[in-house]
C-alpha cells in the first residue's frame, strides 16, 4: 500500500463473493471467489482512508475524491516536478517517426 502514497494515486480493488459451481470436462468444479474488496487514497487526501468490504456479505464502496485536492497535494509533493511533456510527444503522437527524435 506505500506505493499508493508514493503514487499519489486512488486505488479500488473490486472482488466477487460466493461461490459458483461450474460444468468442466472433468465433472462438475466450484469457483471460490474471496471478497474483501477495497478502496485506498493517499493520507494527503483523507487521514489513511481505507474502505475494506468482508468476504461474507455483498457490499457497495462509495469514496468521493476532491479533484482540485488531489491536485494541488501532488503540486506541493513536487512528484512531477521534473517531468518533460515536451519530450513525450515522439511516444504519444499518431504519426510517429522514430528516426527523427534523439532522446
Amino acid at each position: 500500500m506505500d506505493q499508493v502514497w508514493e503514487m499519489q494515486v486512488r486505488l479500488v480493488a473490486s472482488n466477487r463473493i460466493g461461490s459458483e459451481i461450474i460444468e468442466t470436462e472433468h465433472g462438475k468444479s466450484e469457483i471460490k471467489f474471496y471478497g474483501n474488496s477495497f478502496i485506498v487514497a493517499n493520507r494527503a487526501y483523507r487521514r489513511n482512508c481505507f474502505i475494506f468490504c468482508d468476504d461474507k456479505e455483498e457490499a457497495d464502496l462509495i469514496a468521493e475524491f476532491d479533484l482540485d485536492k488531489i491536485k494541488s497535494t501532488r503540486h506541493c509533493w513536487g512528484v512531477f516536478r521534473n517531468r518533460r511533456p515536451d519530450l513525450y510527444k515522439c511516444y504519444t503522437s499518431v504519426e510517429q517517426d522514430v528516426g527523427k527524435h534523439v532522446l
